[in-house]
């Protein structure tokens, strides 16, 4: 195991702040935050990039960012679109549907998401969002959409402040131990909340066991010493996720049903994009 994997292990594994070499730690932190925002910085650009010019003026850059964001969910296929996808073949009209027009509504779905906030004026989306979230079925079915979904809500309802990375650098190396060791205990506790959403209630702690594990709970700690600066005293990283997924049930809840279809949804907000992607 490579020794900045092995820090971050024996770190989020609550061995004593004393006992670890805290500049290291720090420089372990940074890696598996740097590192990872790094890659997924450069894939969202090539995607980005990767849309027509005359398109890309036709919306605003949310949008344009939102949709490439949703492409490359939409590429790796994790567990989350997989759910989305079942959710809304569930629908009467979807039932027969193509693999390339399931994969155009959860496209739809995971651009609403992506937004900078949630387009609740758009009673087309919003639908597709309902069904794909599917509050009222069975939750083993959509507990990772909803954690997925929760999560890009929550930076919806968040106060946005840009922040360069030589300033969220300078911030994780500002830390005091004390300071560490209370954003290990929220991270933790953020992971332990989404492995109990995640098992329906049934496991309720959470131990890292992988390098990956940690390189994960790493970065999720550099990303939250950014996020405190942004919101009230005394907030927690588990319960404005757990607000975000309450706040989207609320919405959907008041939202119709159905939805429009990715052609309909395309040709209304450009003409330019009214390309067929399957019947409606």
């Amino acid at each position: 195991m490579a020794p900045y994997d092995l820090l971050l292990l024996a770190f989020f594994r609550q061995m004593p702040l004393p006992l670890l070499p805290i500049g290291p730690l720090k420089v372990a932190l940074a890696l598996a935050y740097f590192g990872s925002r790094s890659r997924r910085k450069t894939e969202e650009q090539c995607a980005f990039d990767s849309i027509p010019p005359d398109w890309r003026e036709e919306l605003s850059a949310d949008f344009n960012w939102a949709e490439a964001q949703a492409a490359l969910e939409l590429r790796n296929d994790p567990a989350h679109v997989r759910q989305m996808r079942a959710n809304l073949k569930r629908l009467p009209d979807l039932e027969q549907a193509t693999r390339e027009h399931l994969d155009a509504r959860v496209h739809g779905v995971l651009t609403t998401l992506n937004r900078a906030r949630l387009p609740v004026e758009d009673t087309g989306a919003m639908a597709d969002l309902k069904a794909a979230m599917a509050f009222g079925g069975p939750p083993a079915q959509s507990r990772a959409a909803w954690m997925y979904a929760s999560l890009c809500h929550a930076e919806q309802l968040a106060v946005r402040q840009e922040t360069s990375g030589a300033e969220r650098f300078d911030a994780l190396m500002a830390l005091e131990g004390s300071e560490l060791m209370h954003s290990r205990g929220l991270v933790l506790e953020d992971l332990e909340a989404m492995y109990l959403t995640a098992s329906e209630g049934k496991l309720r702690h959470f131990e890292l066991r992988s390098p990956r594990e940690a390189r994960m709970a790493g970065g999720m700690l550099v990303e939250w010493n950014s996020i405190r600066q942004a919101v009230g005293p005394g907030s927690r990283p588990a319960q404005l996720a757990r607000d975000a997924l309450h706040s989207l049930w609320s919405i959907c809840s008041h939202t119709g049903e159905g939805g429009e279809g990715r052609r309909a949804f395309t040709a209304r907000t450009t003409a330019a994009r009214s390309a067929p992607l399957g019947k409606d």
